[in-house]
């Protein structure tokens, strides 16, 4: 599990969890959520950075078909 806190708030936490989603919270973990959207068909997510000035946007570390995919997106 790779995770990242939002640099201008501490409760919002993504976790890549090396499965088939990308999961957020935005209670500091009491509850989560799968962030679906802008991701390729069944992507393996094995890292997540939160953008320092662009908290909106998310640089994730994706493994699949014997390639590795970094992009944005967007919450």
């Amino acid at each position: 599990i790779d995770l990242a806190v939002d640099p201008h708030n501490h409760l919002t936490v993504y976790a890549a969890t090396g499965s088939k989603s990308l999961l957020k919270t935005t209670d500091g973990g009491q509850s989560w959520s799968a962030l679906l959207n802008g991701l390729p068909p069944s992507p393996i997510v094995f890292s997540v950075a939160v953008h320092p000035e662009n908290t909106d946007h998310l640089l994730t570390g994706l493994l699949g078909q014997l390639l590795v995919l970094f992009f944005s997106l967007f919450q």
